[in-house]
C-alpha cells in the first residue's frame, strides 16, 4: 500500500499483532476523484494499518530500495488526507477607505494561503483586468499600502494544507473580498514640502536681514568717517587760528550776570530738588510689576480673554462675572528675592533675574511691608550675605505669612544651600535684632530657615524634604479660619506650617469657597483633587456625605488631620486623606464611586490620566474646578467637553488685584445630567 492504492502484489498479506485480527482497510483505499494525493513515502508491503477518527493510519511495513532491490523496514507513521480546507478572510479593509490588511485563516493546521487581485467595474463589479495572478503570502495576512494604487478590487484567497488540497470554491462573505481602495493622503511629503518652504521663507528673512544690517553699518561707518574728518577740519582750523593770535580775549566773562549759567538757579544757585519726595508712592507701585492694574483691576487683558472664552460657549448662557475685592493690604503671604552683597530686598523685574528693590507694596498686608523691612535693615547689619545667583550660599529668599487675627508674621529665610552650615550664627542674631525693636518683638510669630539650593534658572522657592526645614522660633503653624459668606455651623481651624501652601488672599477665597459650596448637593460622594491642607474640602462636610482630599506634598496629610479635628465627630467620619498626585489617585479608582470632584490644580492644569479617569467614571456627573492657571484652563475646558461635560456655570475671581491673573470658578456637568444642574 503506498498511501493512495494497493500496490500490485500477487497476494494479499495482512499481519497480526498480538492475536488482533488484522483490519480490512479496502474500503479505505478508494481515492475521491476530485482529490489530490501526495504522498512522500515509498510503497511498501507488511504494513499495519488502523482505522481511527475517520483517518487511516498507516504505520511501518517493508520498503524495496529502488537501486539495490534489497527490502528495508520502516518504523514510520503516516495517514491519508482527503479532506479540503475552508479558507476564511478574518480582517479586510472597509469599502471606500484608506485601510490596506487582510488577514487570512484555515480550519487545518499549516495551511499555505494564496491570494489574487482582480480589477472590478466600478458600476457593475464586473471583473476588467487582472492585477495580481495567484501569488502565495509569506504568512496569514497581506498588507498592500505600498503597491497597491486607488482603484475598486476583488481579492480572492485560498488555502493549501499540507496534503495539497486546495479550497478552489469561492464566497464573498468567505474568501473573497470586493471593495474600493483610497490612499493615504501622503502627509508626510506635504509636510517635507511645508517645512522646506517655511526653511526657504526663513532663509529669505534673514539674507534680508543681513543685507539691511550690512547697508546700516555701511552708513555708520561713512557717516562717523565725516565726523572725523570735520572734527580734523575744526582742529587745523583751531591751530591756525591760535598761531595767528586771533583767539585772544576770547570766553572773558562767561558766566557773568545772575542765574545765566547753565543749571543755575536764580541769583547763581542751584534750583531746589523738586520732586524728590513727591510721587514716590507712585514710583514704587509703577516699579512692582504685580501693580501695573491696580487703578482698574478689571481692565487687566487677562479679564476681557476670559468674558470673550466663556462667550463663545455654546451651552453657556450666562453673563461671565469677575468679582475683586480689596486692591490693597490683601496680601497675606508674601515672598522676596535677595540678591547680592549688601542683600537686596525686592521682586525679580518681569523676564528677569534682576531685583528690583522692593521692601513696601502697596498690596501687602501691613504686618509684611513693616517685617520685610525690618528683616532687609537686619541683613545689612549682621552683615549676612546675599545669593549671587551663580555659586552656592547666601540667602535667596525672604518669605512671610500672616496670622490675619493676630497679624503676627511666620517669617522664612531661605539660604541657597544643602545644609545649615556651622558659620550661621547669624540666624539667632536675625531673631534678637528683630525682637530688640517693638514692632518686631509684637509682630514675629515664628522664624524659620529653609535650605534649597536650586540653580539660577529654577523657580521651585520651597523643596518637600523635611530635613531641609529648621525651626528657629515660635510655634510650627500659623493657623487661620476662612470667611464665607454664609455662616457655618462647624467652621474648621486650618494649620499652616511653611512648608504647605496657603492661600495669599484668604479674603478673596472666602467668595470662591461661597461658591464651591452652591454646587454640591447635600449627600453627594465629593473627592477633591489637588486638595492641599484641605482648604475647600474641609468646608464642604456638613453638605456631603463622604470626602475624599488627596495632595502629593507629603506634608498636608497631618494638618488635614489637625484641621478635622477641630470638628464634631459626626463630620470627622466623613472625611478620609489619601497622599499621592491627583494621576496616581485619580488612576487608582478613586474617581468610580465618586459624584462631584472638585480641582484646584496648579497653574499647569491637570494631568491628562486625570481627564481621563474623569471622562471613564461611570458616577461622576459633576466637576467644580478652580483654576488659577487660565491657558491651562482652557484646555483642561476643551479635554472635559470631550469627554461629554459641559459648561454650565463660570464666573472670575481676582486674588492679585492688580496684576494680569484671573482665578476662574468653572462646572462641569455630563451632558445627561446637564438639565438638572442648572442653579
Amino acid at each position: 500500500y503506498d498511501g493512495c492504492r494497493q500496490a500490485e502484489l500477487a497476494e494479499e498479506q495482512y499481519a497480526h499483532l498480538d492475536q488482533i485480527p488484522a483490519l480490512d482497510v479496502q474500503a479505505e483505499q478508494g481515492i475521491v476523484p476530485d482529490l489530490t494525493c501526495r504522498w512522500q513515502f515509498s510503497a511498501r508491503n507488511n504494513i499495519g494499518a488502523i482505522h481511527f477518527q475517520s483517518k487511516l493510519y498507516v504505520v511501518g511495513g517493508e520498503i524495496l530500495h529502488p537501486v539495490e532491490s534489497v527490502l528495508g523496514s520502516s518504523g514510520d507513521t503516516w495517514y491519508r488526507d482527503d479532506t479540503v480546507p475552508v479558507t476564511l478572510i478574518t480582517t479586510k479593509p472597509e469599502d471606500d477607505t484608506s485601510d490596506s490588511l487582510f488577514v487570512f485563516e484555515c480550519d487545518e493546521p499549516a495551511c499555505l494561503f494564496e491570494y489574487m487581485i482582480e480589477v472590478v467595474d466600478e458600476d457593475t463589479d464586473e471583473v476588467v483586468s487582472t492585477f495580481a495572478e495567484w501569488t502565495k503570502t509569506t504568512g496569514v495576512g497581506l498588507d498592500y499600502v505600498d503597491w497597491l494604487p486607488g482603484g475598486r478590487y476583488r481579492l480572492r484567497a485560498r488555502a493549501i494544507d499540507p496534503s495539497g488540497n486546495v479550497d478552489n470554491v469561492f464566497d464573498e462573505s468567505r474568501n473573497q473580498h470586493t471593495w474600493t481602495y483610497v490612499p493615504k493622503i501622503p502627509l508626510a511629503l506635504i509636510l517635507s514640502i511645508l517645512f522646506a518652504f517655511l526653511l526657504m521663507i526663513v532663509a529669505v528673512f534673514l539674507e534680508i536681514r543681513r543685507r539691511k544690517k550690512k547697508a546700516a553699518l555701511e552708513r555708520y561707518a561713512l557717516k562717523r568717517m565725516r565726523r572725523k574728518f570735520k572734527g580734523m577740519q575744526k582742529k587745523n582750523q583751531k591751530a591756525r587760528e591760535a598761531k595767528a593770535g586771533k583767539g585772544k580775549g576770547k570766553g572773558k566773562g562767561k558766566g557773568k550776570g545772575k542765574g545765566k549759567g547753565k543749571g543755575m538757579g536764580k541769583g547763581g544757585r542751584p534750583p531746589p530738588n523738586r520732586g524728590a519726595d513727591s510721587g514716590q508712592g507712585k514710583k514704587r507701585a509703577k516699579r512692582d510689576p504685580s501693580t501695573q492694574y491696580l487703578s482698574k483691576p478689571q481692565r487687566a487683558p487677562i479679564c476681557e480673554e476670559a468674558i470673550q472664552f466663556f462667550r463663545k460657549q455654546t451651552e453657556f448662557k450666562q453673563r461671565f462675572e469677575i468679582h475683586c475685592g480689596p486692591t490693597s493690604g490683601w496680601r497675606t503671604s508674601a515672598k522676596l528675592s535677595v540678591r547680592g552683597t549688601p542683600p537686596v530686598v525686592g521682586m525679580f523685574a518681569p523676564g528677569s533675574h534682576h531685583v528690583i528693590p522692593l521692601t513696601h507694596s502697596v498690596v501687602h498686608h501691613p504686618s509684611i511691608n513693616t517685617m520685610m523691612d525690618l528683616t532687609a535693615r537686619a541683613l545689612v547689619d549682621e552683615k549676612v550675605k546675599g545669593y549671587d545667583g551663580i555659586n552656592p550660599g547666601g540667602v535667596s529668599y525672604l518669605c512671610a505669612n500672616v496670622e490675619s487675627w493676630t497679624k503676627k508674621v511666620q517669617l522664612i529665610v531661605v539660604v541657597n544651600a544643602k545644609t545649615p552650615a556651622r558659620d550661621m550664627p547669624w540666624m539667632q542674631k536675625l531673631q534678637s535684632n528683630l525682637q530688640a525693636t517693638r514692632k518686631g518683638n509684637s509682630l514675629l510669630h515664628s522664624l524659620w530657615l529653609h535650605c534649597n539650593p536650586t540653580g539660577r534658572h529654577e523657580n521651585n522657592i520651597y523643596s518637600f524634604e523635611h530635613d531641609a526645614w529648621h525651626q528657629v522660633f515660635g510655634p510650627e503653624a500659623v493657623t487661620e479660619s476662612m470667611v464665607t459668606a454664609e455662616a457655618l455651623p462647624h467652621l474648621p481651624k486650618l494649620y499652616f506650617p511653611p512648608f504647605v501652601f496657603r492661600q495669599a488672599n484668604t479674603t478673596a477665597f472666602g467668595k470662591i469657597l461661597t461658591e464651591v459650596r452652591r454646587w454640591i448637593e447635600p449627600g453627594s460622594r465629593v473627592v477633591e483633587l489637588y486638595g492641599g491642607v484641605g482648604t475647600i474640602g474641609l468646608h464642604l462636610l456638613d453638605l456631603s456625605k463622604s470626602l475624599l482630599c488627596s495632595d502629593e506634598n507629603p506634608h498636608n496629610r497631618a494638618c488635614f488631620n489637625k484641621s478635622l479635628k477641630t470638628l464634631p465627630r459626626s463630620l470627622q467620619a466623613k472625611a478620609t486623606y489619601a497622599t499621592g498626585s491627583a494621576e496616581t489617585i485619580a488612576m487608582g479608582g478613586a474617581l468610580n464611586d465618586a459624584e462631584i470632584c472638585i480641582v484646584d490644580p496648579p497653574r499647569k492644569g491637570m494631568e491628562p490620566a486625570v481627564v481621563e479617569c474623569m471622562g471613564s467614571s461611570p458616577s461622576l456627573r459633576r466637576i467644580v474646578y478652580v483654576s488659577c492657571g487660565f491657558k491651562a484652563f482652557q484646555r483642561d475646558c476643551a479635554a472635559l467637553q470631550a469627554k461629554g461635560f459641559l459648561v454650565v456655570h463660570g464666573e472670575g475671581h481676582l486674588l492679585f488685584p492688580g496684576s494680569n491673573h484671573i482665578e476662574t470658578v468653572a462646572v462641569f456637568e455630563r451632558v445627561e445630567t446637564v438639565s438638572i444642574g442648572a442653579r
